[in-house]
């Protein structure tokens, strides 16, 4: 998470994705819910920086209306306990600056790569052994984007818009079948062990970029067969929630990340419109799809904003980049550019802090 709050082939290099990766702001709506963040420099923005946007149908993506009055900031929550943890992961002798993109519950197997170095990804074990993942007729200096299987089996690899699967205990490595009428994929995000969330479609022109004519597809992993969600426009990135997946994209004419909007996709293909993120720099989504993290400014430095979408309430809780929420939900990663990582509650205090966030991850206690 360019940075998307998830991690693909390298936060902050390479979506900080996808894809790493990273990781992208709510007022009164009249059938649903869309919200908008307010520019930093409007008045008031510090204390409601959240006005109402667009009132879609289920099924469309709506409209845009004027913002009403600002929504009420949402009051200090007490801590929830959680089962999990930012920890400082320690990497093997000779990659101690590499950047961890992800772990193993149990943090006994660790994703990595070196930093400034996109076309090499590595595997560490907790016993000490090291493996680095071999893409078949790799071809030097083509970036790599590795996502880690959430039980921490298995990764996907992407190379050259083609997906491989790497088994971690046999270190054998077999090529994805492509999405049926394509020629690859572009980001893609594990919604359990045996389903990955994947966007194909040609490559848009901007800062980011984005898919044009984006195509939505489940694939399931266990039968290696694709399921199509239909088409999105100019979709960039992709986050797991509960019963569907949330994709982000971006409708800005000059594709320049000035028009980011955050929909819900349900199973069957359905869309509903979740937030309007504006010109954010980094999302965070909430596994359960209730709450949303958003930062801008440049590198997020203008600092993040707490969205429950539920309860329609926001408050500014971090001078940090928003990164990713603990996979409970319960707390929310920051990011300072070249410095720590901040683990917070959803009211904004800081849980716990790892000096350097290279090498920060969520670990499950025991």
């Amino acid at each position: 998470m360019a940075n998307l709050s998830a991690r693909e082939g390298g936060r902050g290099g390479g979506l900080r994705m996808l894809l790493t990766v990273g990781t992208v702001l709510v007022a009164a709506v009249i059938t649903g819910i869309a919200l908008r963040l307010s520019s930093p420099g409007n008045p008031g923005a510090s204390q409601n920086p959240i006005s109402s946007v667009i009132s879609p149908s289920p099924s469309t993506s709506g409209s845009q209306s004027k913002p009403s009055s600002p929504i009420p900031s949402a009051a200090p929550t007490p801590f929830v306990p959680t089962s999990w943890v930012l920890r400082a992961i320690p990497l093997p002798p000779g990659h101690e600056d590499g950047i961890v993109l992800a772990v193993s519950p149990d943090a006994s197997v660790v994703l990595f790569r070196d930093a400034s170095v996109y076309d090499q990804m590595f595997i560490a074990h907790d016993n000490g052994e090291l493996n680095e993942i071999l893409v078949p007729n790799h071809v030097a200096g083509a970036p790599i984007r590795a996502r880690l299987s959430p039980d921490g089996t298995f990764a996907l690899v992407w190379e050259l818009g083609h997906l491989w699967r790497y088994d971690i205990p046999s270190h054998e490595i077999a090529r994805v079948p492509d999405a049926p009428g394509t020629d690859g994929s572009g980001p893609f995000v594990f919604l359990s062990n045996t389903s990955v969330a994947l966007l194909t479609g040609p490559i848009a022109s901007g800062e980011l970029g984005g898919q044009t004519n984006s195509q939505l597809w489940l694939l399931d992993l266990s039968a290696m067969s694709y399921a199509k969600l239909g088409s999105r426009h100019d979709g960039i990135a992709l986050y797991p929630i509960t019963g569907g997946v949330a994709l982000l994209a971006d409708h800005s004419r000059n594709h320049d990340n000035t028009g980011w909007v955050l929909y819900r996709i349900a199973g069957d293909g359905a869309e509903t419109l979740m937030f309007d993120a504006g010109g954010s720099f980094s999302i965070a989504v909430s596994r359960d799809g209730s709450r949303i993290a958003a930062s801008r400014g440049h590198l997020g430095t203008d600092g993040t904003w707490a969205v429950d979408l539920p309860r329609q309430v926001s408050r500014r809780i971090s001078s940090g980049a928003a990164v990713d929420f603990s996979p409970d939900g319960r707390l929310l990663r920051v990011d300072f550019s070249g410095g720590p990582a901040e683990s917070l509650q959803w009211d904004g205090t800081i849980v716990n802090t790892v000096d350097s966030a290279q090498t920060a991850a969520w670990v499950g206690l025991p």
